[in-house]
C-alpha cells in the first residue's frame, strides 16, 4: 500500500483543529470528568498543585480517564500513567514513552509544543474537537491539562483527564 505524502501535513492540519484555550472557569466544561480535575487544581490558587497532592483514592471517577505527563526538561516529556480509556481513544498505549517537540513523530512533536506552553505558563488548558488527527473523526472529545509544581515553583507534570464527549 502506498503511503500518502501529504498524511504529516493532513495530521498537523487536524492536530491544529483542536481547540485550546487556557481554563478560567469550571464553567466552561462540557464533559463532568474534566471539569472535576479542574475543580480540583483551581481549588489550590492562586498557588498550583504538587504532584503529591493528587490522590486517586479521593477521585474514584477520574482513573480510566486520567493521564499524567512527567516534564523533563524543556520540550521534553514522558509518559508516566494514563487509564484504559485514555489509550483506546488515542490508539495506542503510551506508558514511559517520551516525547520532544524537536524529535520523534509529528504528533509527538506537536504534543510537545502544547505541553511546553502549559509548563511555561502555569495555565490549565481545555482542550477540544475530534480525533481526526488519529483518523477518528467520529469522535469528539475534550480534556483538561493542569500543569503541577514542585516546591520551588517549577512546573514537574501535567496532570490531565481525556473524556469522550457525546
Amino acid at each position: 500500500m502506498e503511503q500518502d505524502p501529504n498524511r504529516d501535513l493532513k495530521r498537523e492540519e487536524n492536530f491544529n483543529k483542536v481547540e485550546r484555550v487556557p481554563a478560567l472557569s469550571a464553567d466552561q466544561f462540557v464533559s463532568p470528568l474534566p471539569r472535576r480535575l479542574f475543580e480540583w487544581w483551581a481549588g489550590f490558587a492562586p498557588a498550583l498543585p504538587s504532584r503529591t497532592d493528587f490522590d486517586i483514592t479521593q477521585h474514584r471517577s477520574l482513573p480510566a480517564n486520567i493521564f499524567l505527563i512527567e516534564v523533563l526538561g524543556p520540550g521534553h516529556f514522558l509518559y508516566r500513567l494514563h487509564g484504559d480509556t485514555v489509550a483506546d481513544l488515542i490508539g495506542r498505549r503510551t506508558l514511559n514513552h517520551e516525547f520532544s517537540d524537536e524529535n520523534g513523530s509529528l504528533d509527538d512533536r506537536l504534543l510537545a509544543k502544547h505541553m511546553r506552553r502549559v509548563a511555561t505558563e502555569k495555565v490549565a488548558y481545555q482542550c477540544f474537537g475530534d480525533l481526526a488527527i488519529l483518523d477518528k473523526e467520529f469522535i469528539n472529545f475534550e480534556s483538561v491539562d493542569c500543569p503541577l509544581e514542585n516546591e520551588d515553583g517549577i512546573v514537574t507534570h501535567i496532570l490531565g483527564v481525556f473524556a469522550e464527549v457525546r
